[in-house]
């Protein structure tokens, strides 16, 4: 008999399941980023652009929505490597931490 995973720990939680999760999702998150670092410094390279349009960075693996981001607001986020630029709906409950939402994005940690 398996066990069932639920959210809670305590009650039937697979923590190698949770783990499993963090792996993929930071995988994700910094290819997706290095990729938007590649975007940045192709876009703005001395052109004085005021906006990006970058790729959602969120875990799953079949996303690449593009976002508008002005230049100020990706190298805001860019100060913390911990935070990333999503797609509104795009964020793991749970698991990230919403910490300003935007009309075309949402910023997670």
């Amino acid at each position: 008999m398996g066990v069932q995973s639920t959210d809670r720990p305590g009650e039937g939680w697979d923590q190698g399941r949770d783990q499993t999760w963090e792996r993929n999702n930071t995988r994700n998150q910094a290819l997706f980023r290095e990729v938007n670092e590649q975007i940045s410094k192709l876009s703005l390279g001395g052109s004085g652009l005021a906006e990006l349009v970058v790729l959602c960075e969120c875990s799953r693996n079949e996303c690449s929505e593009p976002l508008t981001v002005s230049s100020t607001e990706y190298e805001a986020v860019r100060r913390f490597p911990t935070r990333f630029v999503l797609k509104p709906g795009h964020e793991t409950v749970g698991h990230e931490r919403v910490v300003e939402v935007q009309a075309e994005f949402v910023i997670v940690e």
